[in-house]
């Protein structure tokens, strides 16, 4: 089993709308999917409202 979680900035959940945008259809699409433990299709569309940690360059 995979464990996985997504963020949303609380001050982007405004609306109903905005609430079915980026919590109610992303999980939606997901749970329906043909693999339901990758999400990424399902994040696909919300991409740009993601809290996504800082991607620090790769030191060797």
């Amino acid at each position: 089993m995979v464990s996985w979680f997504y963020a949303i900035p609380l001050d982007q959940m405004t609306s109903v709308d905005a609430v079915r945008r980026l919590i109610v259809a992303p999980l939606h699409a997901i749970l329906q999917a043909d693999n339901p433990q990758d999400p990424t299709a399902g994040l696909n569309g919300i991409v740009g409202s993601l809290c996504v940690p800082p991607q620090l360059p790769v030191r060797i």
